[in-house]
């Protein structure tokens, strides 16, 4: 049975700059989903890779936009509350690792734009999924 756990995508700081000054554009966030207990990503699971794709995507447009910068890619990672909090910690840090992964065989990213937050019990996920259904 999977469980909901995500994966949270977000390009913060994509600015656009004139004369030495920028200003936040936005953020752009997706989710990502990992089968239960495992941090192996399956781009078949619930459209997983078309939402990876589109990531790849705005990554790359806005790499050409020559007035954009983008100054961090956050990858957040929670798991689902069965478990203890010290495997469900490591299980969140191995599924953010796993994205950063797929993302950095792709395109070419610094890692210091890379910003993994591994966040082990996702409670304010999952109270955001019940309050969905």
């Amino acid at each position: 049975m999977k469980r909901l756990l995500f994966v949270f995508l977000c390009f913060f700081g994509a600015g656009v700059v004139r004369a030495q000054e920028s200003a936040l554009v936005g953020a752009y966030g997706v989710r990502v989903y990992f089968r239960q207990a495992s941090s192996t990503l399956d781009l078949s699971l619930d459209g997983n890779g078309a939402c990876l794709e589109s990531v790849l995507d705005t990554l790359r447009h806005l790499r050409r936009d020559t007035l954009c910068t983008i100054r961090s890619v956050r990858i957040a990672a929670g798991t689902s509350p069965e478990g203890r909090s010290d495997y469900n910690k490591r299980l969140s840090q191995e599924r953010a690792a796993s994205v950063a992964s797929w993302l950095r065989e792709r395109i070419s990213l610094p890692d210091t734009l890379l910003r993994l937050d591994a966040r082990g019990v996702d409670w304010a996920g999952l109270t955001a999924v019940v309050d969905s259904s």
